[in-house]
């Protein structure tokens, strides 16, 4: 009797087992993500743009310290000091060198560039020949940074300590463009950036924050020389939306492989490879308006109608 109880409670209990398994989930394998890389657009020779851009603001008439790219441009070199960064006459020389052997091949790259539209730009940067191009400056501010809010602190700085009416007249020159100089490290550095008329009817002083090295890490080539010196002369950015650009055309850009020297630069330290094309001489005054730029609905260069 013994028996059959503990073999019938050894059936109820192995029934028990069963039905709780029955009623557990089967645990769910992971699923391994397919990573896929992204299709490269072919480039194309027509793509009409998605939807109409809004209609873009009229550009500002007055031109700044840098006026027409066709003359005289005296490029002042001020080597700053910030609440970051510093320079050593000693130590850094030689890259202090550098920035003049890019502002050589930048000037030289745009003076043949603008050549076929029938103008002659010329440009005295060399303060080795002519040491009044060249400053240095000591500031407490933090002024390397991604934004232009400490555009007052420079342009004071150059109102009051560079004569650049004499120097005008000194040089027989046109224009002035103001390039500072940062001895920046790679990390949390921004890449350059100008800051002028074509910003601003506020900001009639052209000048230049050229961050010696930057976040990448990158070493800054000539040709970002030359695209900073098109934004003082009025040529705007094509590798971004900003008030001239919609972003229809910037995705155009990157669709066909522009090598428009404002859409992409190229990072060689002893030439230039970008183009200055039909659309940056319309920016910098040079030519009709192209068919592109009404195509594209783009802003109107701020010589239009002279």
């Amino acid at each position: 009797m013994k028996r059959r109880i503990l073999w019938l409670l050894l059936c109820m209990l192995l029934c028990t087992t069963m039905a709780a398994c029955a009623r557990r989930e089967a645990p769910q394998l992971p699923t391994a993500e397919v990573q896929t890389q992204p299709e490269t657009p072919e480039p194309t020779q027509e793509t009409e743009p998605s939807q109409a851009p809004e209609e873009p603001d009229q550009a500002v008439s007055a031109h700044g310290s840098a006026a027409y790219i066709h003359g005289r441009t005296l490029v002042v070199s001020i080597f700053a000091d910030d609440a970051a960064t510093h320079w050593d006459e000693t130590t850094d020389a030689a890259d202090i060198d550098q920035t003049q052997e890019h502002l050589r091949i930048a000037t030289e790259w745009l003076t043949d560039a603008v050549k076929p539209y029938g103008v002659t730009a010329e440009f005295l940067y060399d303060w080795k020949e002519d040491p009044d191009l060249r400053y240095s400056a000591k500031f407490t501010e933090t002024l390397v940074r991604a934004d232009g809010s400490m555009y007052d602190v420079q342009a004071g700085y150059i109102q009051e300590n560079i004569p650049t009416e004499e120097l005008k007249r000194a040089y027989d020159a046109d224009n002035v463009v103001y390039f500072f100089f940062f001895n920046t490290p790679y990390e949390g550095t921004p890449s350059p950036w100008s800051l002028g008329r074509l910003n601003s009817q506020a900001c009639d002083t052209e000048l230049v924050n050229l961050f010696l090295r930057a976040a990448g890490p990158v070493d800054e080539p000539p040709s970002a020389y030359a695209h900073e010196l098109l934004h003082a002369f009025g040529v705007p950015d094509l590798y971004y939306t900003g008030g001239l650009i919609p972003q229809a055309y910037v995705d155009y850009c990157k669709e066909t492989g522009s090598q428009d020297i404002m859409y992409t630069i190229n990072g060689d330290m002893d030439r230039i490879t970008g183009q200055l094309t039909e659309l940056d001489a319309y920016y910098l005054g040079l030519t009709a308006r192209p068919a592109e730029a009404d195509r594209w609905q783009l802003g109107l260069s701020e010589y239009e109608g002279e």
